[in-house]
């Protein structure tokens, strides 16, 4: 056992007026608690299990709060730090707030050393499945059939109820442990020893109830609606605070909790009891003698400002009366996996994100593997929100058993992952986390999950892709194209020749320019910086022009403008801002001359300098803001015409991969004014995926 009582504290670490009560004992309290502790003047003393203060602040906390460490599992060692705790510090009360497998233990010894303590058979009423299930049948909150290894006839009960049985060990928690049958064939080989319990599997909603019980009266924090992952373990997957729930049902099931937390012998402290609501009825399904777990304190402190954690050593002193109980919004905490590996990196979020905050359980080296209880999941996402979006997570996993990479795409689909792996590529795929799919998450080398639409999500990607610079980076589809774009202007990649990758020419004046250096046909244009650059270009060409964003796709930023109907550049920035992803610059603004015609774009593909084109679309487009509208294929333009803005084509000294022009039919000859190199390079020497098969639509 080793002691720390700090002797030389800094006068500003210490409570004014710090009142004379005696101090109390709290086993494994959290960081919270101590800064609630010393915030509020509570004299505690701390007691830890082998030194469990793992973070700084814990640490910094103890040298102002005397703290004992001890092995809790060790009985006469227990006793001592009690009876030390007892006469140096002056303890006179016990409090545990967690580590409920060791709170009956504890609540023994303390009772022999003598202080005031909650009964060990109210903490085994709560925490033990069995004792709760034998408590909760005689108060009439349990209506299930159930048996312990105690009772023979579980045989006997599972055959007569003919419904599904769930297993579940008796002093353990976080779905460890549990297991679902639908007969008895197979759960008796899992029946071994004595801590289990047998319970029939009722169907319902589930909730949880956050209550602390002072000096015999139960205080209700509130109800939270819970989801699991069904059979057969029945991982919680997700919690939302307050649940909306009728009156009646509400009343209903505080009732239950508070007969069983009654019929418990509960006095004091807080208790996490879970109820399922059913068709024909409440039952309540299993209780704890502590606060709920998933962060759930966390969830009631956001939806109704009071922090059930600080209630606890408030409720520590004499005067403790209970907070007004009012929701003013919904909180809600989400828990998502991982692709199965190695974690690169810290699960982080993205960092425009405003309102949410992670929960991570994993850590960077970790192996992530499928959840099998809850403290095997990876991360969850908490906000004021009922069901909080995993869009803007933040990690870097690689996957075991898997060749090297050999190929970085950005944002594809299910069906153009597996077109790279057929061309014979191991990918490392960029991809936000709603968007990755059960198939993704199992087919690639590497992972870099982050947003594609926030900008301020380049610079971190860009690091953490530095090490695959030189492989080929791809966008195969519209969604990812300009990040990659800004990505590889991180790392020092020509977005244009692409030296070491493929990538998009997404800035338009950019790409303009390159157009002007090969002598290509194109519509007049020119930069803008003021309202004054767009009318002067207006008036030089019959009235009318296309007014775009440098970067941006999808029609974001384009109008048409004439003289008689102009657009305000401080505007239209204001709108564009409001659609781009955040932290992406709109690259400026460019002004073109607007040409009436047919519009195509052709499809094609480079192979080691050879031009392929694979067939032509005839697209539709806004009158006023120039959006596409409807495409068809194949298109009615003439191929040799299509081709003919690709004569210098090579000049640009690109990759083998996939591109894209658009051009207008006019009355001279097509005017090439977009490009992009959108699709996937094929590295083996030979192979061409065959570009004369037909495709409806």
């Amino acid at each position: 056992m080793s002691e720390t009582t700090p002797e030389s504290a800094s006068l500003t670490d210490r409570p004014v007026d710090e009142p004379a009560a005696d101090p109390v004992l709290i086993v494994q309290p959290y960081d919270v608690h101590l800064q609630a502790a010393i915030g509020l003047g509570v004299p505690v003393v701390a007691l830890y299990h082998r030194d469990r203060r793992h973070t700084t602040i814990g640490r910094r906390l103890t040298e102002i709060i005397p703290s004992i460490d001890v092995d809790l599992d060790d009985t006469a060692a227990v006793e001592a730090a009690l009876v030390t705790a007892r006469d140096r510090h002056g303890v006179r009360r016990v409090a545990q707030f967690s580590d409920e497998h060791r709170m009956e233990g504890i609540a023994e010894a303390a009772e022999a050393a003598g202080l005031v303590t909650e009964p060990p058979q109210a903490y085994r009423n709560l925490n033990n499945k069995a004792a709760f299930l034998e408590v909760g049948s005689r108060a009439a909150v349990v209506h299930r059939s159930w048996c312990s290894a105690e009772q023979r006839d579980g045989r006997e009960r599972v055959e007569r109820t003919g419904a599904p049985w769930v297993l579940k060990p008796v002093a353990d928690s976080g779905s460890r442990g549990i297991r679902y049958a639908e007969d008895w064939s197979r759960l008796e080989p899992h029946l071994s020893g004595d801590g289990w319990v047998l319970e029939q599997y009722l169907s319902g909603t589930e909730y949880s109830v956050e209550t602390l019980t002072v000096a015999g009266v139960h205080h209700t924090f509130g109800i939270t609606e819970k989801s699991t992952t069904g059979s057969p373990r029945f991982i919680e997957r997700a919690h939302r605070f307050p649940a909306v729930l009728d009156e009646s049902v509400e009343a209903a099931i505080l009732a239950t909790v508070h007969r069983f937390l009654d019929a418990a012998g509960y006095r004091n402290g807080p208790a996490h009891t879970e109820v399922l609501v059913h068709a024909d009825g409440i039952d309540c399904i299993e209780s704890q003698a502590r606060m709920g777990g998933d962060r759930i304190p966390t969830l009631i402190a956001r939806a109704t400002g009071v922090s059930p954690e600080v209630e606890l050593i408030r409720s520590l002193t004499p005067d403790w009366t209970p907070p007004e109980r009012t929701p003013r919004s919904r909180a809600g905490i989400r828990f998502v996996e991982l692709p199965y590996g190695t974690l690169r990196s810290t699960i982080g979020l993205s960092p425009d994100t405003d309102g949410l905050e992670i929960h991570a359980i994993a850590k960077p080296g970790d192996t992530l593997e499928l959840a099998t209880s809850s403290n095997r999941r990876h991360v969850g996402v908490i906000a004021e929100d009922a069901d909080p979006s995993s869009r803007p997570l933040r990690a870097v996993v690689m996957a075991h058993d898997r060749p090297a990479p050999t190929l970085v795409l950005f944002g594809g689909t299910d069906e153009q992952v597996a077109q790279c792996l057929a061309l014979g590529h191991e990918i490392v795929l960029v991809q936000a986390h709603d968007q990755l799919t059960e198939y993704q998450s199992t087919h690639c080398s590497g992972y870099v999950i982050c947003d594609l639409g926030s900008g301020s999500n380049v610079d971190w990607a860009a690091t953490q892709l530095a090490e695959f610079a030189d492989l080929p980076f791809v966008s195969v589809r519209q969604y990812g194209v300009l990040f990659r774009a800004l990505v590889c202007e991180r790392l020092g990649l020509d977005p244009l020749a692409a030296t070491g990758c493929s990538i998009v020419a997404s800035d338009k004046g950019q790409l303009r320019r390159r157009v002007d250096q090969l002598g290509l046909p194109r519509p007049d244009w020119t930069p803008v910086s003021s309202d004054e650059d767009v009318r002067r270009f207006c008036m030089d060409h019959d009235g009318r022009a296309v007014l775009k964003i440098a970067r941006g796709t999808g029609g974001v930023g384009v109008h048409t403008v004439t003289t008689d109907r102009a657009v305000s550049l401080r505007a239209l920035r204001s709108r564009v801002d409001d659609v781009l992803p955040q932290g992406v610059s709109t690259g400026g603004f460019l002004v073109e001359e607007q040409l009436e015609g047919r519009l195509f774009s052709l499809e094609s593909v480079w192979v080691r300098g050879v031009h392929v084109p694979l067939g032509v679309t005839t697209t539709e487009v806004s009158s006023t803001s120039s959006a596409e509208l409807r495409h068809t294929f194949p298109g009615s333009s003439r191929r040799d015409t299509c081709d003919r803005p690709w004569n210098r084509r090579g000049d640009c000294s690109a990759p083998s991969g996939c591109t894209r022009v658009e051009h207008m039919w006019s009355s001279s000859s097509p005017t090439a004014y977009r490009w992009s190199s959108t699709l996937m390079i094929d590295r083996r020497e030979g192979t061409f995926p065959n570009s004369s098969r037909t495709r409806s639509g």
